[in-house]
Parts: structure tokens; C-alpha cells; sequence
């Protein structure tokens, strides 16, 4: 069975020597990247998909399993890992830029997201 897109990427580069060595940072950067990304994609599917769900007998959307935050707190998860651990040798590198940019998109989502659960939850009751 092959697997594909930026999970297995992410996986395979974890027990390299990205954290020092910069060719392999660049790397995991770009599957990290990737990875958000698809996150951020689901996230955003899952969204869309609560919205046009059909009214429940309390008159909101039904929301599908899985339309929360996961994918978000996943994406947000192991980008602070990934920028945590390579701080001290890439902290200044364009890719690690992008990733902590990339992460600020992340947790601004959440934020909304939860925020927008929240509202919710107070104006149902």
C-alpha cells in the first residue's frame, strides 16, 4: 500500500538531522508546510460542509463528525514542534519564516473557529 501526500514525508524526515542540517530542514520545512496546509484544507472542508448541512430539529446545521478544530490543533501542533526545535539553528532562515507565518494562520483560524463554536453554543441556549 502506498501512501501519499505530506504525512509519510513528514514522518520519514523526523528521524533525519533536520535540526542541524540545513538541506534537511529545508526539507521537512516543505513537507511541513504541505502538511499544514492540507490541514488547513480539511479544516475549511469540514466548514463548508457543516454549513450546508441540513437544519436540525433545533433549527441550526447538523454539524458533520470531524467539523471541529482537530485538523487546526493537528496543523498547530506540529508546526510549534517543527519551529520549537529548529529555532536556535534557523530561527532567521526564509523557510522557517514561512513556517512560523504559516502557524500565526493556523492559530488565527482556531481562534475563529472556536470563537464561532462558542457564540454558537451560547446563542443555542
Amino acid at each position: 500500500m502506498h501512501n501519499s501526500g505530506p504525512g509519510p514525508q513528514v514522518r520519514a524526515l523526523a528521524g533525519s538531522s533536520y535540526k542541524s542540517d540545513e538541506a534537511k530542514f529545508k526539507e521537512m520545512a516543505d513537507a511541513s508546510t504541505a502538511l499544514a496546509k492540507a490541514y488547513i484544507q480539511l479544516f475549511k472542508d469540514a466548514a463548508g460542509a457543516a454549513g450546508a448541512s441540513p437544519p436540525t430539529a433545533e433549527g441550526g446545521a447538523a454539524k458533520p463528525a470531524g467539523s471541529g478544530t482537530r485538523q487546526l490543533a493537528a496543523a498547530r501542533m506540529h508546526l510549534r514542534g517543527v519551529l520549537k526545535q529548529c529555532e536556535a539553528s534557523f530561527s532567521e532562515h526564509a523557510s522557517w519564516q514561512e513556517l512560523a507565518a504559516l502557524m500565526q494562520q493556523v492559530t488565527a483560524l482556531e481562534d475563529k473557529a472556536l470563537a464561532a463554536a462558542k457564540a454558537a453554543a451560547a446563542d443555542s441556549k
